[in-house]
């Protein structure tokens, strides 16, 4: 199918549009009139060189833009209103209901947007929903529903444990209050000499973690350059050293085994998500602290949080609702290597919005695709920084006023509080923050005092 007319709009001369050009343009408004976009809305994707497939409007609207000012660039095959490209200069129409997996285009991308914004609200168009059919749980779904309902019986009748939530209890005791492994197991070996035998609970801690990895929410530890150039991850994961600064992966440990020089945990997002209805919207939060005190070894602990918005407002920021995601350890500031440790994140929520994952919805039966989108990230002006690549320094700090930033640079002057018993009035040379006779910036003041400078600003 020749489709050149769309770019020879005026007769030879440039007088007047010519016929061909016409006809062609009633013939893109037909079908565009057969998409779902105007059935329901009464609207046209405007293609025109001016709003380029960003703008709607009526269809006479459309058709005047067109006869003015012609079709957008490079716009053969029609992939925002309903095409896909085919072979032998064939343009196929997309038929709703096909598989998209091959149809990775913009089109399929664009759809993909609206059904999120329309399961947000609840609307939901192109099909009834059948009622009163239910759908027996997958595999998966069904061995998790096994073996919570195993763990979930209480010891005896009228108990309000069970086995599951006493092997979560230890967890959490563990965690809580630091105790060490080897602790645990005897407090627990303790514990199973006082109740009978016949109760089933778990008989270390070994077992413990156990039983509760079997819910799902399990964590992946993935090596990491001590450098922080790279993830021994996917297809790095065999190599013994990093291939850009060639520091060893490995160590001997005291007990004569090979471990880790650094590594990382990440909590893979979807076994969380999956108790989630349909969609989900994510916000990512990300920040560095200092564990230790001020006073110790500089070392510097980066969490990354996950934070789902389907949730009412007074809901979603609470902590049963924050999801850890992955905690990049130091002893530095990752800066802007924050990539590297976020490319599992990156990978996953890749694969949860372009493809999905099956689970199973137990209020209404059924097994549906449940997909994520990440809607924005919460973090300070220097972490944006570092995740977004922005230098947050210097003449184009704002990336909203660019190179019309205004900024200042003021000169203070912070002295440490004085001890007990010294005069409140200080010499002029001193309150003025310059140096005057017998003061020292890094030494003692006048009458033994210590005034050192804490921080400045020059401006």
């Amino acid at each position: 199918m020749d489709r050149m007319w769309m770019y020879n709009r005026n007769n030879s001369g440039r007088v007047g549009v010519n016929d061909e050009f016409v006809e062609g343009v009633k013939g893109f408004i037909t079908h565009a009139m057969s998409l779902d976009l105007f059935q329901s809305e009464g609207l046209i994707r405007c293609l025109c060189s001016i709003c380029k497939c960003m703008r709607f409007n009526n269809p006479n609207t459309v058709m005047v833009h067109l006869c003015r000012k012609g079709f957008k660039d490079k716009y053969l095959v029609w992939t925002d209103h309903g095409e896909i490209d085919g072979v032998n200069g064939i343009y196929y129409n997309l038929v709703v209901g096909e598989s998209s997996r091959s149809q990775e285009n913009h089109h399929v991308q664009y759809d993909r947007v609206n059904d999120m914004v329309n399961d947000a609200f609840g609307v939901h168009s192109g099909f009834e929903p059948e009622q009163n059919y239910e759908q027996p749980p997958n595999e998966e779904a069904m061995r998790f529903y096994q073996e919570l309902e195993e763990a979930s019986h209480p010891l005896w009748v009228g108990c309000a444990h069970s086995k599951l939530s006493i092997a979560v209890r230890m967890i959490n005791i563990k965690a809580d209050w630091s105790v060490a492994e080897a602790a645990m197991d005897s407090m627990i070996k303790f514990v199973g000499e006082l109740v009978s035998s016949e109760y089933d609970i778990p008989k270390n801690y070994y077992q413990a973690k156990r039983l509760v990895s079997k819910l799902g929410l399990s964590y992946d530890r993935i090596h990491c350059c001590s450098n922080g150039c790279i993830l021994f991850y996917k297809e790095d994961a065999d190599l013994n050293e990093c291939k850009f600064c060639g520091h060893a992966r490995f160590r001997w440990a005291p007990c004569g085994k090979m471990v880790p020089i650094k590594s990382m945990h990440y909590l893979p997002p979807r076994p969380r998500l999956k108790s989630e209805p349909r969609n989900i919207r994510l916000g990512l939060c990300a920040d560095g602290f200092t564990p230790f005190f001020v006073s110790a070894t500089p070392y510097s602990c980066w969490p990354v949080f996950l934070t789902p918005y389907n949730l009412p407002p007074e809901m979603c920021m609470t902590s049963p609702y924050i999801f850890l995601n992955t905690v990049i350890s130091g002893p530095r500031n990752p800066k802007i290597l924050i990539d590297v440790s976020l490319q599992p994140l990156i990978d996953e929520l890749k694969q949860l919005w372009c493809e999905g994952v099956v689970t199973y919805d137990v209020s209404t039966k059924s097994i549906f695709i449940l997909r994520a989108s990440l809607m924005w990230i919460v973090n300070d002006f220097s972490a944006y920084g570092m995740l977004s690549g922005w230098m947050t320094a210097g003449k184009l700090a704002c990336p909203h006023c660019m190179e019309n930033s205004h900024f200042e640079q003021e000169k203070q002057q912070y002295l440490q509080p004085q001890p007990e018993g010294t005069p409140t009035e200080l010499p002029d040379e001193i309150e003025s923050g310059l140096p005057g006779e017998g003061f020292s910036r890094q030494g003692k003041g006048i009458d033994g005092v210590q005034y050192a400078a804490v921080a400045q600003k020059i401006e």
